[in-house]
C-alpha cells in the first residue's frame, strides 16, 4: 500500500538556533538590520532533511514501529501475538507499507498513520519513486520496470531509429576532451547522462558500466562522448521491454557475483569494480565503478572487489535479518583467474600473503581490506566460491515484445565478455 504525504518538511520544528535576514517586502521599519529566528524548517535549509527524519521517526515509534539500524528509511512492526510483519519504507514524502494482502494489522497501522499525517491513500502500490510494480500472485512473482520513463527519455533525445544490440560502439575508447566544451552542449550532455543514470539506478543494471563511463566525462564532454550516449539510447530502444522479475517460489538465498577488469582505465590505469547481488533469482543491487587506487596486479584488483562486495553482502544480510527474515548463509561468488584463486587462498589461510609495500598509506589500505575478508571468512556471514576459469560478468536480460521476462542464468551486464559458471569450487 502506498501513501503520498501532503505535509511539507517546513512543518518541522527546529531544535537549533538558526537566523535569516529579513526577506524583501517584510522588513520592519527602522529595524532593517535585525534578523529573524527560524522556528520551522525550510526546504532550502541544510537541517531540513534531518529535522524531517526526526519528526517521522518519532511518529513511527509512537505507532509501535521500530527503526531499522541498517537503513534509516525502513521501519518494521512485529505483532507479538500473530507474528505478523509490516514494513514501512519512507522516502521524503512517499511512504510504502508492505505486508500480507488483506492483513487487518496492515490496514490498522495504515489508518493510524493517516490519522497522524495529512496524506493521500493511493491504494495498492503500483508505482514507487518512478518504478512501476506489478504482480503475478498465482506464480508469486513481482515485476519492476521503468518502461514509461524510458519512452519519455527516448522521445526527449529524438531516438526512434537505428536500434542496436550493443551497449557501446565496438573498439571505442573513452579519451578526455582536450578542448573546452560549449556551456549549452555541456548542459545537454549532463541531461542525457542524468536521464540514463536514473534508469540504471532504478531497474537497468545492464547499462551500469556504460553509464558510469559516460558519467566520468561529465566535467568536459566531447561530441564523441555524446554520440556514445545516443548509441546507448539506441540500445535501450531495442531493450525497452526489459523488466526485473523476482520469483518468490524459488526460495533462493542471497548470492553475490563479483569481478574486476585490471587496469581498464587508459588514462590513470585504475581497475574497474563490478558486482551484483541476487535474491529470488533476480538482481537487487549492483555496482560498476572505477577503483580508488591503482592495483599492481590482477590479484590485487580482484581482492579489492571482494572486500567491497563483502561489505555490501554483510549489509544486505544484516538488513534482512534485522527485519526478521531467516536467511541462510549468503554466497559470494568471485569470478576470477587462477592467480586470484591461489592468492586469495594464501590471503585467507596464512599471514604471509601481504607483500611489503614501501608506501605506508597503501600498505595500511591493503592491510585493512585483508582483515575485512578474514573477519568475513571466520564468522558464518559469507561463503566464498571461486571459479577456476578466467571470466567476466555480463548482464544479459531476456526480451520479448509481450509479457515481461526473467533474467537469464547468465545474469546481468556490468563488465565485459561472457560468463562461464562451470567448475565451481
Amino acid at each position: 500500500m502506498n501513501n503520498d504525504l501532503a505535509v511539507l518538511p517546513s512543518h518541522d520544528n527546529l531544535d537549533k538556533e538558526i537566523y535569516i535576514e529579513q526577506p524583501e517586502g517584510f522588513k520592519l521599519p527602522r529595524k532593517e538590520n535585525k534578523v529573524w529566528r527560524l522556528c520551522k524548517a525550510l526546504y532550502s535549509l541544510k537541517q531540513a532533511g534531518l529535522s524531517w527524519w526526526y519528526t517521522m521517526t518519532k511518529s513511527m515509534l509512537a505507532l509501535g514501529f521500530k527503526r531499522c539500524k541498517s537503513d534509516a528509511g525502513v521501519y518494521y512492526y512485529h505483532d507479538k501475538k500473530t507474528k505478523a510483519l509490516v514494513i514501512a519504507i519512507v522516502y521524503v514524502d512517499d511512504v510504502c507499507f508492505i505486508g500480507t494482502k488483506g492483513s487487518l494489522l496492515l490496514n490498522e497501522l495504515k489508518q493510524k498513520f493517516m490519522a497522524r499525517w495529512e496524506c493521500r491513500d493511493l491504494g495498492e502500490t503500483t508505482e514507487f519513486l518512478g518504478m512501476y510494480i506489478s504482480h503475478d500472485r498465482k506464480n508469486r512473482k513481482i515485476f519492476i520496470d521503468q518502461c514509461e520513463y524510458l519512452e519519455k527519455v527516448l522521445a526527449r533525445f529524438n531516438v526512434a531509429t537505428n536500434p542496436t544490440h550493443t551497449l557501446l560502439p565496438s573498439e571505442f575508447s573513452f579519451k578526455p576532451n582536450e578542448k573546452q566544451c560549449d556551456p549549452k552542449f555541456h548542459q545537454k550532455y549532463q541531461q542525457l547522462v542524468g536521464s540514463l543514470m536514473y534508469l540504471m539506478i532504478g531497474s537497468r543494471p545492464d547499462i551500469g558500466f556504460a553509464v558510469v563511463k559516460l558519467a566520468q566525462q561529465m566535467a568536459n564532454p566531447s561530441n564523441d562522448h555524446y554520440r556514445v550516449g545516443l548509441h546507448l539510447c539506441r540500445y535501450l530502444l531495442v531493450t525497452r521491454r526489459y523488466w526485473l522479475v523476482y520469483n518468490g517460489l524459488s526460495n533462493e538465498s542471497l548470492v553475490v557475483y563479483s569481478d574486476s577488469d585490471w587496469g581498464q582505465d587508459h588514462e590513470h590505469r585504475k581497475s574497474t569494480t563490478g558486482y551484483f547481488t541476487m535474491l529470488a533469482q533476480e538482481i537487487t543491487s549492483w555496482l560498476s565503478c572505477k577503483q580508488k587506487s591503482v592495483a599492481l596486479s590482477s590479484t590485487e584488483a580482484e581482492y579489492m572487489v571482494l572486500s567491497d562486495c563483502s561489505c555490501q553482502l554483510v549489509w544486505t544480510s544484516n538488513l534482512l535479518c534485522e527485519i526478521g527474515f531467516d536467511i541462510p548463509v549468503p554466497h559470494l561468488v568471485g569470478i576470477s583467474s587462477v592467480t586470484l584463486k591461489i592468492g586469495l587462498f594464501h590471503l585467507l589461510v596464512t599471514d604471509c600473503f601481504m607483500c611489503r609495500v614501501v608506501i605506508v598509506g597503501r600498505y595500511k589500505y591493503k592491510w585493512l581490506r585483508r582483515n575485512l575478508l578474514r573477519v568475513c571468512n571466520e564468522f558464518p556471514l559469507l561463503f566464498y566460491i571461486l571459479l577456476t576459469q578466467h571470466t567476466s560478468i555480463v548482464i544479459t536480460l531476456d526480451h520479448s515484445s509481450g509479457a515481461p521476462t526473467q533474467c537469464k542464468k547468465k545474469g546481468p551486464n556490468i563488465l565485459t565478455s561472457d560468463i562461464t559458471m562451470s567448475e565451481m569450487q
